[in-house]
């Protein structure tokens, strides 16, 4: 089915650039419309097939009876990337994506049981978490009424993440969301609207999925260091045992990749060691980080041109642009860090999801921090060596 979906994208080239379509997915995408019918879709119930159909390669859905229904893909997805534009000439509108199934929804429009705009807000009722346990205040600054939007789903394991106009909306952990099901456009019952969809397309992420070790876990192959000049030698300051690579912090410099990235996602664990005699009352210091697009070496005080997405103990997740006029639009939320960080001395999960300017951070899996707007889209990526013992495991990567 995959394969007759992905003819079919080729045969619809003309149609996205017809409709100026902005996806980032390239030559992965997959068209979940032809442009030309409704085949590969089904409508429930099928009673209101009516309310849906193709005009000049836009699926358009109206319901003048006020009914609810919904367009289900008929092919059922698991993990994937979901990028679709959506407009409506209605004033009043309810209506939505449903991921796998009907349990989970990204919301399009005026909720009908909150009565204000939730859009790319998740509605999941039965994770009894509230009927929309994931919202953001965003919506009002980014949702463009009466214009075409595009919003964007990714869908893997229980994670749901949505993005409007490219701005990163919610990261929501469903409890009871189905392992696989079909993707569905919905009409909200008791209010008459007409929804706009076009370029809906995805990247199948169950089949593309491959993380692999950044590090191997048993040499430092694929890495150099830096310790005042480029590719200096390792006396001592970062070591291995266990799977588990250590380092001293001093001195003080980091360990690179000698490959360059710029879209994917990097996770691993690290952890301090909890310092002895550390006197009652005084804050532990430790420090260190992970560097993003390292770039030309030496630009602040032994540092390399990068963003640094900070390890400091009480500030993980932090951005720190270096130099500090580096060019990036970025938010920490210390409440959120501090909510979710684990106790000095035990693991914590740092993950960093890159696509090229843009970065979100999740500690522990939860976001505590985004970039934008970077004017650095590629380069190594880096860990410091910054004054105490820092340790990491579990370091892998995804590209995308």
């Amino acid at each position: 089915m995959q394969q007759k979906m992905q003819q079919i994208c080729m045969t619809s080239v003309l149609l996205a650039i017809l409709f100026s379509s902005s996806s980032s997915f390239g030559a992965d995408a997959v068209c979940l419309s032809n442009g030309k019918d409704l085949k590969g879709w089904t409508t429930n119930p099928t009673t209101l097939a009516h309310h849906w159909k193709m005009e000049e390669g836009i699926i358009v859905g109206e319901n003048q009876d006020k009914k609810g229904s919904v367009l289900w893909t008929t092919q059922k997805y698991t993990d994937f990337d979901l990028e679709l534009e959506y407009m409506t000439p209605s004033k009043d509108y309810d209506s939505g994506v449903f991921a796998r199934g009907a349990s989970h929804q990204v919301q399009i429009g005026v909720s009908r049981s909150l009565k204000i705009d939730l859009t790319a807000c998740i509605y999941a009722p039965k994770d009894k978490a509230g009927s929309y346990p994931a919202k953001s205040d965003k919506v009002a600054a980014v949702h463009k009424l009466g214009e075409w939007n595009k919003l964007r789903i990714i869908v893997r394991g229980k994670q749901i993440q949505t993005y409007l106009n490219d701005e990163a909306f919610v990261d929501y952990e469903g409890k009871t969301i189905a392992k696989e099901g079909p993707i569905g456009l919905q009409l909200h019952a008791g209010v008459h609207m007409k929804m706009l969809f076009k370029n809906i397309q995805m990247k199948d992420l169950s089949a593309s999925a491959d993380w692999k070790p950044l590090w191997n876990g048993k040499n430092f192959k694929g890495f150099q260091f830096y310790f005042g000049k480029n590719n200096a030698e390792n006396k001592g300051t970062y070591s291995i045992k266990d799977g588990i690579m250590a380092c001293s912090g001093r001195p003080s410099g980091y360990i690179m990749t000698k490959k360059s990235y710029s879209k994917y996602t990097i996770k691993y664990d690290y952890a301090f060691k909890t310092p002895k005699n550390l006197p009652e009352g005084r804050r532990f210091r430790g420090n260190s980080g992970c560097l993003i697009h390292v770039g030309e070496a030496n630009v602040l005080i032994g540092w390399p041109r990068c963003v640094e997405v900070q390890g400091q103990y009480q500030r993980e997740g932090l951005i720190l642009p270096i130099p500090r006029n580096l060019k990036c639009e970025r938010t920490f939320d210390q409440k959120t860090c501090d909510k979710v960080r684990n106790p000095l001395g035990k693991w914590n999960t740092m993950e960093i999801d890159v696509n090229r300017s843009d970065m979100v951070i999740k500690l522990n899996g939860t976001v505590v921090s985004t970039v934008k707007n970077c004017e650095l889209t590629s380069g190594p990526i880096a860990f410091q060596s910054e004054g105490v013992p820092t340790y990491w495991k579990n370091i892998r990567i995804l590209e995308k």
